[in-house]
């Protein structure tokens, strides 16, 4: 598109539309492969390079040790690998070329060292260089360098479509970029010193894509609407200046993809917010609202303000940080967002109720964090009631309910109904006062995470195809049995961790290959350990006093054990590792152990042929190790 290549059909497709098509067409036909090593990536089959470089060779080349063998005159378009220290003197024969379009750097991953600031304080200016030798240039990509600043004379560059400045610390645009009229695709992102956008941005005309993702642009510059040819802008930071303000999005009709409007505390009039015209832009797939807790505003009509941004039905994936107003809007959960496959619902700290999500056919990833005030999930949250035969967040796979510390009561609907009969992941944490047990009958779950849940009942017989279990500050000792199906079980700050050990609830789940004890303390030597002889994966992470566990761990027959890690704990000054009883024991990790001055490795019956790594390291006190003959 920035080469011109593209041109906008009568179909009312427009050019990104047209090239995409045009790119998948040619995939479809071999032109382009799949990289082997990144899923984004594409690339060309050896024998279609070499025709392109035979047809197009003189036209196109890639820069090696500053020496082009064309004639630099007829040069279009430039590449080169850039090394962690490329110098000016590698450019020079630039100064050369007439006509150059597009320069363009490859293997961005790397951090080179060109533009460091001079002694005068002024860096040297690697961006002015360029500048310097080719007005023609249509695409330039300066991702990476050390870049403060670039030239005033970037204005002259009328033909410039396209500039990539990611991963730069330029502090500001010259506002001589007025006169880019042009450029198409400006893309700022991560440009950490970035404070400000030029005044002048709204003459850029031409403008298509403005990315300021992840930069730290503190204001939008004034009357952004008139960027009327604007299809993807990444942010838009609201203002109570006139210019600023929400109102100001009306006008952009096309702009499609994800949309982040920071800020949102500065929209006091319902009107602005309702003549930003959200529910008109039907290309947004993604919505981001976020509001930021700023003690100097008051925060009153925000119930209205969210009411009047209503986005159009063909929104995919919304986002609602920080609203302040006490109840959410009709429209989420109604007819008007059936297509919402994502919503997240953050830190909306005076909410009391939720909307009737589970009405959402389409709703596939549901995130809840931070809602202090709700105490009760009831009907309103399903949409429905115990009587309704048709199931509530039918199509539902991943819930996540953090940080409700007032949440009290969790009530199902009963069996008739139904709810979440597709959930695969569910994660509740930090809800302290949650009192009851999961919902009634979830088929499909496979993954289960729990914190701060203390009076969570019994899961298993409700959850019969989890495979992953989570838990963190909780008693899972209380639990009848686990789930039947259970893979890998994760056990972090634990009171009760000897009592589970110690019994057989854990010994009779036949399914069990991973264990991992995280950040437990054992208060007491251990009587004895049952564990399930299917344990493949036994890790134990910052964990103290393990003089009291590991006796009878390594008293344990685990004849399918692989792989034993200790890392980050503490024990007392001798250990003893007998680890005959771990026929298949490949490799073992002892890292950071605290207090271990003296370690014995032994081998009693047989022989350990399948061990191939022993690593012991970062212990401290460690003096002595004593090793079996047999390793």
């Amino acid at each position: 598109m920035a080469e011109g290549f593209l041109q906008q059909l009568e179909n009312k497709k427009t050019m990104e539309e047209v090239g995409d098509g045009y790119f998948y067409d040619l995939l479809s036909r071999s032109f382009f492969q799949k990289s082997s090593s990144h899923k984004s990536y594409f690339v060309m089959h050896d024998l279609i390079n070499d025709l392109a470089q035979l047809v197009f060779g003189k036209f196109c080349v890639q820069l090696k040790d500053g020496n082009m063998n064309e004639n630099p005159k007829k040069l279009r378009h430039l590449s080169y690998f850039r090394s962690d220290y490329d110098r000016f003197e590698r450019f020079e024969t630039l100064s050369k070329v007439n006509s150059l379009r597009t320069f363009l750097p490859l293997n961005l991953g790397i951090w080179p060292q060109l533009d460091k600031v001079s002694n005068n304080g002024n860096p040297p200016g690697y961006g002015r260089y360029i500048l310097k030798f080719h007005l023609s240039n249509r695409v330039i990509v300066l991702c990476y360098y050390r870049i403060l600043e670039l030239s005033y004379s970037i204005g002259n560059l009328k033909h410039l479509c396209y500039l990539d400045l990611t991963y730069t610390p330029i502090k500001r645009l010259p506002e001589s970029i007025y006169g880019l009229y042009n450029l198409q695709i400006l893309i700022l992102y991560n440009c950490e010193c970035l404070i400000e956008l030029p005044k002048v941005m709204c003459k850029l005309i031409s403008l298509r894509h403005l990315d300021i993702r992840q930069s730290p642009v503190k204001e939008m510059p004034s009357q952004m609407g008139q960027l009327k040819s604007l299809q993807k802008l990444s942010n838009y930071i609201v203002t109570k200046q006139s210019g600023t303000r929400v109102g100001e999005l009306r006008e952009l009709s096309h702009i499609r993809g994800s949309l982040v409007i920071e800020k949102m505390q500065n929209v006091v009039d319902a009107k602005d917010a309702s003549e930003a015209n959200l529910v008109g832009k039907q290309y947004l797939d993604e919505l981001q609202l976020v509001w930021s807790h700023d003690s100097g505003i008051e925060r009153n009509g925000e119930d209205i303000v969210l009411n009047n941004l209503q986005p159009h039905s063909n929104l995919k994936r919304l986002s609602i940080y920080g609203y302040g107003g006490s109840r959410f809007p009709d429209w989420l959960g109604g007819p008007s967002i059936l297509n919402m496959v994502s919503l997240r619902l953050w830190d909306c700290q005076n909410v009391s109720a939720f909307p009737p999500l589970g009405q959402l056919p389409s709703l596939k990833h549901l995130y809840i964090c931070g809602l202090m005030r709700i105490e009760r999930v009831g009907v309103e949250f399903y949409g429905t009631d115990s009587f309704s035969t048709r199931p509530s967040f039918p199509s539902l796979k991943a819930l996540s309910i953090r940080d409700m510390p007032n949440w009290k009561e969790w009530l199902c609907l009963g069996d008739q109904s139904g709810e979440f009969p597709r959930l695969k992941k569910l994660c509740i944490e930090h809800c302290p006062k949650l009192i009851g047990d999961l919902p009634n009958h979830l088929p499909l779950l496979k993954k289960l995470e729990i914190e701060r849940w203390e009076q969570l009942v019994a899961p298993s017989p409700r959850v019969p195809a989890i495979g992953e279990l989570k838990t963190r500050n909780c008693d899972i000792s209380q639990w009848k049995e686990l789930p039947p199906l259970l893979r890998h079980l994760s056990i972090t700050n634990s009171d009760s961790l000897e009592s589970l050990l110690e019994e057989g609830m854990l010994q009779s789940n036949t399914s069990l290959q991973t264990l991992r004890i995280i950040n437990c303390t054992f208060s007491r030597p251990l009587c004895r350990i049952c564990l399930p002889i299917t344990l493949k994966l036994l890790d134990i992470f910052e964990s103290e006093e393990l003089e009291f566990l590991l006796p009878e761990l390594f008293k344990c027959h685990l004849p399918f054990l692989a792989w034993l890690y200790i890392l980050g704990c503490t024990c007392n000054s001798f250990l003893s590792f007998p680890l005959g009883h771990f026929p298949r024991l490949s490799s073992v990790i002892i890292q950071d152990l605290k207090g271990l001055e003296s370690l014995s490795i032994s081998i009693s019956d047989g022989d350990l042929t399948s061990l191939n790594r022993l690593d012991i390291d970062r212990c401290p006190n460690l003096v002595s190790i004593e090793l079996s003959a047999h390793i």
